[in-house]
């Protein structure tokens, strides 16, 4: 899990790199693979994320170097940007909430419409695919990243049991907790990638591959995906 100095780090030479290289930056094309992953939570999105990074890091070639995981952080120094003041935490609990309970709060504790967020959000998320070497976490990720090329986009699926077992180990929640959190958190994901894409988050037309974590290890899954992205580089640069 990268800290968010680290990543605050890499945000700034991107959003460098964007302005000084703006008129050479295809970014429908993007210059350099880039992985997103959609999960329902508690099905391991996190945990492949770090085998990911771990299993690039072992590979010799450029295109290998250099990789980042994007979740919460980007999130966080987001909300801090002038002008998209926003109660950060209860944003990231509950990722999406309604129209009017965003005007509410937007009255009530002055802060800004999550939309306008959200929708600065996306834009980063692209350009940051755009230079790819990143490892994008749900957010919408693979919606807003459709037709780029060079980008692998996951999604995980797994058993509700199995998702419990495992929120209730890294969240530290009883059954009962770990059960309502995950009901939020996927209630919270669908209506997100429904009100702004238009999609089902479920639809595996929407992904390049579905990975069942009940029965194939995040390791396997982890280097699975390394071929996958050596193949479509190869793909990509003879077109």
């Amino acid at each position: 899990m990268p800290d968010v100095q680290s990543m605050k780090s890499f945000l700034e030479t991107v959003c460098y790199e964007e302005k000084k290289a703006e008129c050479r930056c295809d970014i429908h094309k993007g210059q350099n693979p880039f992985i997103t992953i959609s999960r329902p939570a508690g099905a391991g999105g996190h945990s492949l994320a770090g085998a990911l990074l771990t299993e690039i890091h072992r590979q010799k070639s450029a295109e290998f170097q250099a990789w980042q995981m994007c979740d919460q952080e980007i999130c966080k120094m987001l909300c801090n940007e002038p002008g998209l003041s926003l109660v950060v935490q209860n944003w990231l609990n509950k990722e999406y909430h309604s129209q009017i309970e965003d005007i509410l709060e937007e009255l009530i504790v002055g802060t800004s419409p999550q939309d306008k967020v959200i929708k600065r959000m996306f834009v980063i998320l692209r350009r940051l695919a755009s230079f790819g070497k990143v490892i994008l976490v749900d957010h919408g990720a693979n919606f807003v990243t459709q037709g780029m090329p060079l980008g692998i986009h996951i999604r995980l699926v797994a058993s509700l049991e199995s998702r419990i077992r495992r929120m209730m180990q890294v969240a530290n929640l009883n059954e009962k907790n770990a059960k309502q959190f995950i009901t939020e958190q996927d209630k919270s994901r669908e209506a997100l990638v429904r009100n702004f894409f238009n999609k089902d988050i479920k639809d595996p037309l929407n992904y390049d591959v579905v990975w069942n974590t009940d029965g194939v290890s995040i390791s396997e899954i982890a280097k699975r995906t390394v071929e996958m992205m050596k193949q479509k580089a190869c793909c990509t640069s003879r077109e």
